[in-house]
């Protein structure tokens, strides 16, 4: 006979611990020295700043193979070529030259199974058959937190499914974590490795962050969105953190793109600016201005919205 009644008594007294996502960077494709190339070349990087180019550096050394030019690169012509020959021209495949390692923890094992969705990318992931899980940490959504009846509820589940895992392991053995694990819930955290290259990225990125993502995984990949930001400023640089909301938006157009769009806008005769304010390139012009921090966006934004006032 189970004693059921002691197994309540144990999972009343389980000490339930919450997690906190975190989100490391733990390495970058990049360069080697002379990467191959001629001794100009080599000489050319003496100097580079490592922290924020050399991913974008490789990326344009692969690209300019297509083009035989690697004699234009200098220390500062990585940014440029990966702008208008990568992403203004659409040729992504090239971004897939770089990538980037991130090790996560703090996310539940629910974050994860939309993660690995994502299958261009190298995967390593805590296994519930080899660890014991016996100490588990969990995640807590916000909207079972902030309600009092919800989150006892929620509680009392995690302490029964605590309790009875490590009853089942008692009961069957050390050697049967891999059967004890099935009675484990989706809050359980799990930590896991993953090396997306730098077009996977940008797809993540575009569906995770977006406002209508699920709230963790979107939370997580803004923390990774924050880091490649940082480190390779402009493969990842049209998408833009709003921190009030809790998600990112991809800016539409380059700022060339946009600013071009409007001043030809801006020298149209007032009748034909008024059927041009339903144009699908003139709206996507309006909305990089809107978005983008950029000074020159910025101010292009404030004569549109002149211009529009003495329209009305």
């Amino acid at each position: 006979m189970c004693d059921w009644d002691g197994i309540i008594v144990n999972a009343q007294s389980e000490e339930i611990v919450e997690a906190t996502p975190q989100v490391v960077l733990l390495g970058l494709a990049m360069p080697v020295g002379g990467s191959g190339l001629d001794i100009a070349f080599t000489e050319n990087l003496r100097g580079y700043e490592q922290e924020a180019v050399l991913p974008e550096q490789l990326i344009e050394i692969a690209g300019r193979t297509c083009y035989k030019t690697h004699d234009r690169i200098t220390k500062e012509s990585a940014s440029q070529f990966v702008k208008t020959r990568i992403l203004d021209s659409g040729h992504a495949s090239v971004l897939e030259h770089s990538l980037a390692i991130f090790r996560i923890t703090g996310g539940s094992r629910s974050f994860t199974h939309q993660l690995v969705r994502h299958r261009l990318m190298g995967i390593s992931q805590e296994s519930q058959r080899y660890c014991d899980e016996g100490s588990f940490r969990v995640i807590i959504p916000p909207s079972i937190k902030n309600n009092i009846l919800a989150l006892a509820l929620y509680k009392f589940n995690l302490q029964i499914c605590k309790a009875v895992y490590k009853k089942l392991i008692d009961i069957l053995g050390k050697k049967y974590k891999e059967d004890a694990r099935f009675v484990l819930p989706n809050a359980v955290e799990s930590e896991i490795v993953i090396s997306p290259n730098f077009r996977e990225l940008r797809h993540i990125f575009e569906l995770r962050c977006d406002s209508h993502a699920q709230w963790e995984i979107r939370n997580i990949a803004l923390q990774m969105l924050g880091i490649m930001k940082q480190v390779a400023p402009t493969v990842f640089g049209d998408f833009i953190i709003d921190t009030e909301k809790g998600c990112a938006y991809q800016i539409p157009l380059t700022c060339e793109k946009a600013i071009s769009i409007i001043r030809g806008f801006a020298t149209k005769p007032a009748r034909d600016r008024r059927l041009c304010c339903i144009e699908p390139d003139y709206i996507k012009a309006l909305q990089h201005l809107t978005l983008c921090p950029n000074s020159d966006c910025k101010e292009a934004a404030e004569h549109i919205i002149f211009d529009i006032g003495r329209l009305n």
